[in-house]
């Protein structure tokens, strides 16, 4: 059952039926296909106090040209104030190529904003970005307690601003994911990237990273039934003259809460996450439960000498600790909250420790 909802657009799930004539009961399989699903939050960016905003929308379709097949279309949008928009636009069709794990994908994305990343320090910039992907993967191993996928992809992106001439880049990516659920009910997963790209621009640099992460999620039973620990550890080996869209930073959603949005990045760097948080399960048919958290976050961010700026210091070190609830209710609403606290920036001695609260609504189909 496990393999079968690996199969984007369907639904399994097993039944018991019982056999009056003999005392027992039979196992009956049930599997039912759709043919979409989708997503749209709204949230704030993190920050001290709810100036900007955000939302975003996420659609898929299944089996939309043949069998196994993805469109996926995302949109989003943001303001950090009256004069400061950001739209994002991607389409992207995944299609199965030959029966044993080989798929493809091409995906198209737009990206338009009053400023680009906080630590190009061009608030009063205007960005443009357009990309074209392709890439190729391949299922090699698939139960239902193992995945190993791997991936070549082929990346070509322009970008324009207001403050330098236009930029083109080519890069080509070969990944290697691995997953692992345990019979404690662990899951485990770590993934390799290794980068290759060129400008195409006068000074035709070019530019290379090695990526990887892992992550854990373990069972807590001295603690609760209920009680889990992720561990998130994400870094980066980078070269000089990397593109900003190829250097090492946080989103504050996800990543080193209570800083602003791609506050400082790196060519080379070390995210850490960990959090732990116990679910409670609620009387009513309302509610699926309530999960209060507590995480810790860590960065160190290094780069080269003669690209050192404001924003992508020589090296950096981040700390951050919040606490935070998602509840989850039973018409696929739910709310994630939490409030973070810069606690040391190795850069800025004099931060205010100030807590930034976020909190992001998702309604689901």
């Amino acid at each position: 059952m496990g393999l079968i909802n690996n199969i984007p657009g369907l639904n399994a799930g097993i039944q018991l039926e019982r056999l009056s004539n003999e005392g027992s009961y039979a196992a009956i399989l049930s599997a039912s296909q759709i043919f979409q699903s989708g997503s749209l939050s709204f949230h704030n960016i993190p920050t001290t106090d709810f100036s900007g905003h955000a939302a975003v929308l996420h659609q898929e379709y299944y089996s939309f040209i043949r069998g196994g097949d993805i469109l996926r279309f995302e949109l989003a949008g943001s303001d950090q104030d009256a004069e400061n928009h950001t739209l994002f636009g991607q389409v992207s069709y995944q299609s199965p190529v030959i029966s044993n794990g080989t798929f493809a994908e091409v995906r198209l994305t737009h990206f338009d904003a009053g400023s680009d990343f906080s630590f190009r320090s061009q608030n009063d910039g205007e960005t443009t970005s357009s990309a074209a992907a392709f890439m190729i993967g391949h299922q090699f191993e698939r139960t239902i307690g193992k995945a190993q996928t791997g991936y070549l992809e082929f990346d070509y992106r322009v970008d324009d601003d207001s403050q330098t001439d236009q930029r083109k880049n080519g890069v080509a990516r070969l990944s290697w994911f691995h997953k692992r659920e345990t019979d404690h009910g662990d899951t485990f997963s770590y993934g390799l990237t290794s980068s290759y790209g060129r400008s195409f621009a006068d000074d035709n640099d070019s530019f290379g990273s090695l990526r990887g992460g892992l992550g854990l999620i373990t069972w807590l039973p001295m603690v609760s039934d209920q009680a889990e620990m992720l561990l998130e550890l994400s870094g980066q080996i980078g070269s000089k003259d990397m593109p900003s869209f190829e250097l090492l930073s946080f989103g504050g959603q996800n990543k080193q809460r209570g800083f602003a949005p791609f506050e400082y990045a790196g060519s080379s760097g070390v995210n850490l996450t960990i959090e732990g948080g116990q679910t409670l399960h609620l009387e009513g048919n309302a509610f699926n439960g309530i999960t209060p958290y507590i995480f810790l976050d860590g960065s160190y961010l290094s780069n080269p000498s003669n690209e050192v700026s404001s924003g992508r210091p020589d090296d950096v070190q981040l700390l951050s600790a919040g606490l935070g609830t998602k509840l989850s209710f039973a018409n696929g609403l739910s709310l994630n909250s939490w409030l973070a606290a810069p606690v040391f920036d190795s850069e800025n001695s004099n931060r205010s420790v100030d807590p930034v609260f976020y909190i992001q609504a998702q309604i689901s189909w």
